[in-house]
């Protein structure tokens, strides 16, 4: 803290206040960097199991990744009966989350700057919505940790299905 102070010559009261909004944001990130990884893994695992070579998921775009995977599933699975239903929670958070960071570019366009769960400021230097808020923002901690239970559930539970799967067909080999 004393150093943030001296290098950018700012009161401690200031540096306080910018470490609270640094810190309330912290836990979205961690969530949507945890869901980008769950994401993946399960798209690798089905690719490992149809025998297809990976299509290394470079893409940190959780909506995108998340459609990516329900099309893997849909092209897997014989039944895909209440994918939709236990994939609620993901797509409920990332609507919620998208609404927070989409912006318009310079031509107008709808963009979705999801780096804002690596860097606090964009390629232009402009902070990201977290940096941003003036008012201080209240997080339930409880509701926060029973929707990432939730979430987590969600993606382990296909995960975990999906392991299994690949572990008996390895085990059939």
């Amino acid at each position: 803290m004393e150093q943030a102070i001296g290098r950018d010559g700012i009161s401690l009261d200031q540096a306080k206040k910018e470490l609270e909004e640094l810190q309330k944001t912290s836990m979205r990130v961690c969530v949507t960097c945890s869901f980008e990884l769950y994401m993946k893994a399960i798209i690798r695992q089905l690719e490992i199991l149809e025998g297809e070579m990976s299509t290394n998921q470079t893409s940190h775009n959780i909506e995108s990744l998340k459609n990516n995977m329900v099309a893997a599933i849909k092209r897997h699975a014989n039944k895909t009966k209440g994918l939709e239903k236990a994939l609620k929670p993901v797509s409920d958070y990332i609507n919620e989350l998208y609404e927070k960071i989409k912006t318009v570019d310079e031509k107008n366009r709808r963009v979705v700057n999801i780096d804002f769960a690596r860097y606090p400021i964009d390629a232009k230097g402009n902070p990201h919505f977290y940096v941003a808020a003036t008012d201080n923002i209240v997080i339930d901690i409880e509701n926060f940790s029973a929707r990432y239970s939730e979430l987590k559930d969600s993606l382990t539970g296909i995960f975990y299905m999906l392991e299994a799967e690949r572990e008996n067909m390895e085990e059939m080999l």
